[in-house]
């Protein structure tokens, strides 16, 4: 598996961010795509070809008691004010990572990025993948720490059924995969 780099984060971005999740399993389901970019997490009846770990952070503002950490072990998220996405991270693994753990939401957002002046004022913390981070976190003054045990989100391509992809469709993924050997960091 490979992690992200600044070279693929606008391919993976603009495919990622154009449709939710649920939107692009019903369009792959129902034949509307051949193909469509998804967690393994949301994968179904799909074929699902991994292609990428995308690692999650702790998104901080500069002040914050746990920036003084080098990597924020889970416990130290324990009691805290968080700044989470509307669905509980439909798209992310937050509420799998924060499950053993109490917290107060202080805030629900419906786009991620939003959730970055809220951590820089304040507000409370969160958590996002790498993916985004590398996209907003240059526009804002926040403070950006890896988990003491890494955690990640695996993206890749979903089919409905691997074996009767049409040649274009192969092309297509064979392009992607070549893509991603060639432009992230291992």
């Amino acid at each position: 598996m490979y992690s992200l780099s600044m070279a693929s984060v606008f391919f993976f971005s603009y495919c990622l961010a154009k449709h939710h999740y649920p939107d692009i399993e019903n369009h792959v389901n129902q034949e509307v795509v051949d193909c469509g970019f998804l967690s393994a997490k949301h994968r179904t009846k799909l074929d699902f070809i991994p292609l990428v770990d995308d690692e999650y952070y702790v998104i901080l503002s500069p002040d914050h008691s746990p920036c003084r950490f080098e990597r924020i072990p889970i416990e130290a998220l324990n009691g805290e004010r968080m700044v989470l996405m509307d669905d509980g991270g439909e798209g992310y693994d937050t509420m799998s990572i924060l499950k053993n753990l109490s917290y107060t939401v202080v805030h629900w957002v419906n786009e991620d990025f939003l959730a970055l002046p809220l951590v820089e004022c304040g507000l409370g913390i969160s958590i996002l993948p790498k993916l985004i981070i590398d996209i907003f976190c240059n526009t804002t003054n926040v403070v950006t720490k890896r988990f003491a045990v890494p955690r990640y989100r695996t993206i890749g391509i979903v089919v409905k059924n691997i074996n009767d992809i049409s040649p274009l469709t192969k092309l297509f993924i064979s392009t992607v995969q070549d893509f991603v050997k060639n432009h992230v960091q291992k």
